[in-house]
Formats: C-alpha cells, structure tokens, sequence
C-alpha cells in the first residue's frame, strides 16, 4: 500500500486501516456460511492472537510496520510496480490491470474498485 496525508500521522492512517479490515475480514469468515477456508484459517488468527498480548482473542495483521520513504520519483516507481506485479508474480492474474483489487487498471487508464489518485 502505498499511502500518505497531510492531515493526518501515518501511523494513525495505518492503525485505522488495520483495525478496520481486521474486523470486517474476521465479520466476512466468520460469519459466512460459504466460506470453505474458515476451517483452517480461523485457528490460525486465533493462535497468532494469543501469542500477542497486546490482543485478546485474533490477530490478522502483523503488530509492526516498514514504512519506506518514497522521496524519489525512481523509489515512487519502483514500488508502485512491485505492488502492481505481486499478483502476476503470484500466478493470479496474466497481467496487472486484471486483478480487481488493484489499482493498474487505473493505471491503465480504465476505473478499478476503489478511486484512487493516479500519480504520474
């Protein structure tokens, strides 16, 4: 992801970006009936949440952050295109702009889930 602000801290912007896809991913396992990965995927934040204290019963993202930088238009760049390729690199997709729930179809001048600024 990449992200910033000037209105507000970015730890703030990350902190609210985890609480809030951590409880609706865990409201979307939990309580959907046609979930087949449920089986094996709940134990797995329930485990991870037990080994933090600072969480009482599920952790799905990791306590700590790496932010980077992007003061250059190469370091902008390059990063940009590292997250548009992960989900080719995985085998998901045969290119970017067809995963939906990435922006390289906004970077290829079509309109993807989520608006975003496209930075040039």
């Amino acid at each position: 992801m990449i992200v910033g602000s000037h209105k507000s801290p970015l730890d703030d912007i990350i902190r609210d970006f985890k609480s809030f896809t951590s409880y609706e991913l865990k409201s979307a396992i939990t309580f959907n009936e046609t979930e087949s990965r449920k089986e094996w995927m709940l134990p797995i934040f329930i485990e991870a949440g037990r080994r933090n204290f600072n969480n009482v019963k599920w952790q799905f993202w990791q306590q700590n952050n790496h932010p980077i930088v992007l003061d250059t238009n190469e370091s902008f760049d390059n990063t940009l295109n590292y997250i548009l390729m992960n989900p080719v690199e995985a085998g998901f997709v045969s290119g970017a702009q067809y995963y939906p729930f990435s922006s390289a179809i906004d970077y290829s001048g079509g309109k993807g889930l989520l608006d975003v600024i496209v930075v040039d």
